[in-house]
């Protein structure tokens, strides 16, 4: 007899490039990037391919920003310009 509980599907999609993933029940394609051995997924808000390529770079430029701004602050360093 089969389990009543369903396994669970596979909402996201892999798409040809590496960084951007489809979330199948919405369409809403995400970024999904690696700093510092932590993965990071945001939400890129379009439901096109290539409007979501343009703005992963913009996105990747911003977290790394974070985390390298955040090293800088537990590090007692704050000689990094914000902008």
């Amino acid at each position: 007899m089969k389990d009543s509980i369903a396994a669970p599907k596979n909402f996201w999609l892999n798409t040809p490039s590496a960084n951007p993933i489809r979330y199948l029940p919405s369409g809403i394609y995400f970024s999904r990037i690696r700093v510092r051995g932590k993965l990071i997924r945001h939400s890129v808000k379009t439901n096109t391919l290539s409007v979501a390529k343009l703005r992963l770079g913009d996105m990747e430029k911003v977290e790394r920003r974070r985390v390298e701004i955040q090293g800088a602050v537990s590090s007692g360093n704050m000689r990094l310009t914000l902008f």
